[in-house]
């Protein structure tokens, strides 16, 4: 493994590992508590900021591949022969579903009512008319 990639595999793992430790503040603190308190705590209350983290993900993501999408129709624009336009299109749809997908799935979920303990129904009075 040369030096570049060595380096390239250690500042991925840090980043992980920073990511995780700002999700997760208790969990950075694992030598204090025991591994089985720290994973009940992330099943249990931490667990609620995973819905909210996955959004800024889609959100940040989606918004870098517009932006990527648009840079890719701007070099088309200067240079149609040499660059496609398709990848430029691509992206940024890829970048607007990206962005959309939180607000979807918070209506596909409202829709179906998951997450709500009581089903809910219209009571037919009169039968079938």
């Amino acid at each position: 493994m040369t030096k570049s990639k060595l380096m390239n595999t250690v500042f991925q793992w840090g980043v992980m590992a920073a990511i995780v430790a700002v999700a997760f503040p208790d969990s950075a603190q694992a030598t204090a508590n025991g591994i089985a308190t720290v994973l009940q705590g992330i099943r249990t209350e931490e667990a609620t900021s995973i819905p909210l983290i996955i959004s800024t993900v889609c959100y940040i993501g989606g918004a870098a591949m517009a932006a990527s999408g648009a840079l890719k129709l701007k070099a088309h624009a200067e240079n149609p022969a040499q660059e496609k336009i398709a990848p430029g299109i691509a992206r940024v749809l890829t970048g607007g579903a990206l962005v959309a997908m939180p607000y979807l799935v918070g209506v596909a979920q409202r829709t179906t009512h998951l997450g709500t303990t009581q089903a809910s129904y219209i009571a037919l009075e009169n039968g079938f008319q």
